[in-house]
């Protein structure tokens, strides 16, 4: 369990009827009030980030389930944003979007390859924008619980496997002596083995001689 992201942990840990959280990343105002009025009126919450240094460091605060990030920034641009949450275990899960205009094609091109999920063109179409926000978020979804399974399904057989291996540890000649009907006995001789099988000894000699006196009793 420990090797899931913590951004992970805490979205599977949100209620069904929370809405997600998107955060926007764009250093021009306009774009930023556009898509927040947008995403806020389909029923998600926004977080807004003016550069690409700010947004890791939002990241690093709060739990973020999509990011719209534009490509050219100050500071730090879409690039070197995308290839910093690739690169860290606790946020590449995250989806991107990117933000682009229509005649960048060869910069989405490049985004996907570093592993954005899809890209925006500007100027923004709510149609689109609902359409692909939708369908990362239902991706990103799919992919937690079949992690998350995977996970349960892990910690499940381990436990098991730690159970069967304490019983057999805490009582094996017990399993074996309750099942086996014909326990072997080791070469080491001990006072009670000898005691039964001297009794058995004599209990098979009393029958023995009391059937000789019986043939003897029939001849006469």
């Amino acid at each position: 369990m420990s090797d899931l992201p913590k951004n992970d942990l805490v979205s599977d840990l949100r209620l069904a009827n929370q809405p997600h959280t998107v955060l926007v990343v764009d250093d021009v105002e306009m774009n930023r009030d556009m898509l927040s009025r947008r995403l806020k009126r389909q029923g998600y919450r926004v977080a807004i980030a003016e550069n690409g240094r700010q947004a890791i460091e939002m990241l690093a605060r709060q739990p973020i389930d999509l990011i719209l990030l534009d490509i050219m920034m100050p500071e730090m641009d879409g690039y070197q944003v995308l290839a910093h949450l690739k690169q860290d275990a606790q946020l590449k899960y995250i989806p991107v979007i990117m933000i682009t205009a229509l005649n960048e094609i060869d910069s989405v091109v490049r985004c996907i390859e570093m592993g954005a999920e899809d890209y925006l063109p500007k100027p923004f179409n709510p149609v689109l924008l609902q359409a692909r926000v939708n369908a990362s978020l239902e991706k990103k979804r799919s992919y937690d619980m079949k992690r998350n399974t995977g996970g349960a399904s892990r910690i499940t057989i381990s436990c098991l496997s730690n159970l069967s291996g304490s019983r057999s540890r805490r009582s094996p000649r017990r399993s074996f002596q309750r099942f086996s009907p014909c326990p072997s006995w080791p070469n080491r001789a001990t006072p009670r083995r000898a005691s039964i099988l001297n009794a058995s000894a004599s209990t098979a000699s009393g029958w023995r001689r009391k059937w000789r006196a019986r043939e003897a009793t029939a001849i006469r």
